[in-house]
């Protein structure tokens, strides 16, 4: 098996055993769904006995007006995070700043449709998911942002719910998409459609019909054993001792850093060189050192048979959200709390008993037949049973068993307590009102009809909690990411408080430019901010006040004026003047003195000598301060200085470093060079001899040759004149 195979494997065991574990919640949303949502509120078998026999099934969907009521009156109010800086790291500025930036990635995400989608799955089964995306901004781009993206069917993520259940990060999940054909061709051109898994009630379904495929991104949260270091330093401009922890293997990429600005190659240079040149440059000491670890968040897209995709996450949390209410594990299957479930039953009840009530007031069952024994024509019990619930003008009966049969006209009904039982159980269940539910209510003032959903606002209290861990969970995984992925940007949509956008330029960068300030370090608190929401300042004003007109009634009488100011409706500036004409003399008399101060030129002349006084005391300040800070610009310029001078120094051992090496190699090289001069010269003359030795050898055997050749010469006595020429010829030709 190899390695991709059973990492497959592997992960779809564990798919299959989370799904075991969570099978009842998953089953849940599904029935739950359809009995709120689709209406699917009777048993399929009774309702078709029913309808069959022509009596109504009536479904009186209570719970959906229930659910958009609660969905309605939490997203009005729906809680808001605060930022607060936890070290040393940050400050308020920075937290206000990423604060902001996350209210622009909200905005530019549509993050309403996520949060409403969360509180939809929440009421329904009591879990949702959120997932914070990194895309490209568009295709030409490299600049990429986060985006806050809905799950739509909760069953599509299968998450380590052990770890809730411990109270620890998640380590894995899964994310079921389906792709048709045509789109699994378009991304992953070079495979083959092989599903994950298949389609069942435990991982929903696709939205649409077809040959598709069941893909999963298997997220993975693994531990990495990491060494830190304490820095100490002193501070340049104030003198103290600060301290601060690094990596080690960020201290190794600083040093890197420094020597390819020195114009040297890391390679030629350990690990120990890197890190002495880093505290040398920073001036710090290493006070302590530990072992510690950090996390790795991995995304693989998984086909049935390969692994389509990896990447490496930033940040330590796996960005799928998870909003729960009240968690149970019994017999090894998971059970979460909603708010839908316990309604259910009642809202059965209530469907049987309307439709009864339609029944009898529909005079379905008019009259009951009685008539002797086989009264009834065989072949005929078909017509005789719907009698009592169709209306007829004749019906024929057999003579032979009788007498006509009688009519037995049932008692007058009396009023059905069911109904309104029913009304009274979902009340005291669900903790709402009945004009919450849809059914009417007597309230037709404004005041009215806002206190009672005040009074409805505290019966979903587990709701707004699961919805609030899930908002502050959701911005502790997003500020790491909007630092991470928003520190290189030249420009960056923010939202402040008054929901105005704006477009600032490195933000990032220049927070993190304060003295003491690393966003990459720094910590942050998370806390959720409650309260009704105000849309405008002028409506926060009305109810401030007003609340304390609660507490003290004469605030009225004082600041009536004021709350009508605020209010914008037709005559609201007629009403004010009227209110303020009615305010105490008093207050009259002050708001006239202020006024014919500001207009009177005595009083503006006295206000002027007592400004002239203050200007000239703030000008001896900001003179002093002025002195002060030159004499703190001289010695910082002083430590600069000396800063400046241990710099170069250090840049002269380097260069002295640099040339002794340069003469260094030089020398080898010379050595090299006239070692290959003197070889080459020695195997010429080595050659030369060898040619003079063999030219030596040859000429040496042509001689014996000749001499061999004219003593037989002379031993032939009988050659004639002309045969010794031409034996004379022979030698001399050889």
């Amino acid at each position: 098996m190899t390695e991709e195979s059973k990492l497959i494997s592997d992960a779809r065991t564990l798919f299959d055993d989370s799904v075991a574990w969570t099978d009842d919640i998953r089953k849940k949303f599904k029935y739950n769904a359809e009995f709120v949502l689709f209406n699917k509120q009777w048993d399929k078998s009774n309702e078709a006995v029913r309808k069959a026999r022509g009596r109504p099934a009536l479904t009186f969907n209570v719970l959906q007006s229930f659910s958009l009521n609660v969905l309605n009156v939490n997203l009005s109010q729906r809680p808001g995070v605060a930022i607060r800086p936890a070290d040393q790291y940050g400050d308020e500025k920075a937290a206000q700043l990423l604060m902001s930036i996350c209210r622009g990635i909200e905005r530019n995400s549509n993050a309403d449709i996520a949060y409403r989608r969360s509180l939809i799955n929440l009421i329904l089964c009591g879990y949702s998911f959120i997932e914070l995306k990194i895309k490209h901004k568009h295709p030409l781009s490299f600049e990429r942002e986060i985006v806050i993206s809905e799950v739509l069917d909760p069953r599509n993520v299968v998450a380590d719910l052990s770890a809730i259940w411990s109270s620890r990060k998640p380590s894995y999940a899964f994310h079921v998409h389906f792709l048709t054909e045509k789109e699994f061709e378009a991304e992953y051109p070079n495979d083959n459609m092989v599903s994950f898994c298949e389609e069942s009630d435990e991982i929903g379904y696709a939205p649409f019909d077809g040959n598709k495929c069941q893909l999963v991104d298997y997220w993975t949260r693994k531990k990495t054993d990491i060494e830190i270091l304490k820095l100490r330093r002193v501070n340049p401009l104030s003198g103290e001792q600060e301290s601060h922890v690094m990596r080690r293997d960020q201290m190794l990429n600083e040093g890197k850093a420094y020597l390819l600005a020195l114009g040297q190659d890391p390679k030629d240079w350990s690990n120990d060189d890197a890190l002495g040149l880093y505290l040398s440059a920073t001036q710090s000491e290493i006070e302590a050192t530990r072992q510690s670890y950090q996390y790795e968040v991995i995304k693989k897209t998984l086909s049935g048979d390969r692994v389509l995709s990896e990447e490496v996450f930033p940040g330590e949390d796996i960005p799928l959200v998870m909003g729960h209410m009240d968690l149970g594990l019994v017999e090894n299957q998971f059970s979460i709390m909603d708010l839908i479930s316990p309604l259910i039953d009642t809202q059965e009840m209530l469907n049987y008993s309307m439709s009864k009530l339609a029944e009898q007031s529909g005079k379905s069952l008019q009259s009951m037949v009685i008539g002797p024994q086989g009264f009834i024509p065989r072949g005929q019990e078909s017509q005789w049973d719907p009698l009592n619930m169709k209306d007829r003008t004749y019906q024929e009966y057999d003579t032979a068993a009788g007498p006509p049969p009688e009519l037995w006209n049932p008692p007058p009904t009396t009023n059905d307590p069911v109904p309104e039982m029913s009304w009274e159980y979902l009340q005291h269940i669900s903790g709402r009102y009945a004009s919450q539910m849809g059914a009417p209510s007597n309230e037709i003032s404004g005041v009215a009809i806002n206190k009672r959903e005040e009074q409805g606002q505290n019966t979903s209290s587990s709701l707004r909690i699961a919805f609030s861990n899930q908002s502050i969970e959701l911005y502790k995984i997003m500020i790491p990411l909007v630092v991470d992925v928003y520190q290189d940007h030249d420009r960056v949509e923010t939202v402040n408080e008054a929901e105005s956008s704006e477009i600032l330029t490195k933000p990032l960068q220049r927070a993190s430019q304060k003295e003491g300030v690393d966003l990459r370090k720094a910590s942050w608190n998370m806390t959720v901010v409650k309260g009704p929401p105000f849309s405008t300042q002028q409506e926060e004003a009305v109810t401030k006040i007003i609340e304390l007109a609660k507490l003290n009634p004469e605030i009225l009488q004082i600041a009536g004026d004021l709350i009508v100011s605020n209010m914008r409706f037709t005559g609201s500036d007629v009403l004010q003047k009227r209110i303020k004409s009615l305010l105490p003399e008093a207050i009259k008399e002050s708001e006239r003195v202020t006024s014919d101060e500001e207009d009177d030129p005595q009083s503006l002349k006295m206000r002027l000598g007592e400004l002239s006084v203050q200007n000239k005391g703030l000008t001896e300040e900001v003179e002093k301060l002025t002195q002060l800070n030159q004499e703190l610009s001289s010695a910082s310029a002083l430590i600069q200085e000396k800063e400046r001078i241990q710099y170069e120094l250090k840049q002269a051992e380097l260069q002295l470093k640099e040339k002794e090496t340069e003469a260094k190699l030089a020398t080898e090289k010379t050595l090299k060079e006239e070692q290959i001069i003197a070889d080459r010269e020695k195997f010429d003359q080595e050659l030369e001899f060898k040619a003079t030795q063999n030219e030596l050898d040859r000429r040496h055997e042509l001689e014996r040759i000749m001499l061999s050749k004219q003593a037989e010469c002379a031993e032939d006595s009988e050659i004639t004149p002309a045969e010794d020429f031409d034996q004379q010829e022979e030698i001399h030709d050889v």
